[in-house]
């Protein structure tokens, strides 16, 4: 997982037989390690377990991180708004 200077993270993983990225903006994607395309089906629910199960979720790490860099606490209030103006 990375975090760049906009405080937007990218989460991106090898997932069987596909490259799966995900970030902070809600992409999702999938992509054939063989032919580099993006796959139509888009990122399976296989994927986000597997996703899951080996980082965690993104959207809670990227907050956590958010809070330790800032010294400030974000309430599930505050992130909601946030979320609901689309900047989360």
């Amino acid at each position: 997982m990375s975090v760049d200077k906009y405080r937007q993270y990218q989460v991106a993983l090898f997932h069987e037989d596909r490259f799966v990225r995900f970030d902070s903006a809600g992409t999702a994607e999938a992509f054939d390690l063989e032919t580099h395309e993006r796959l139509e089906g888009g990122v399976t629910k296989g994927d986000r377990e597997f996703l899951a199960e080996t980082v965690g979720d993104p959207h809670t790490i990227h907050r956590e991180f958010r809070e330790r860099e800032s010294g400030f606490e974000v309430t599930d209030e505050l992130q909601n708004h946030l979320e609901n103006l689309g900047y989360m």
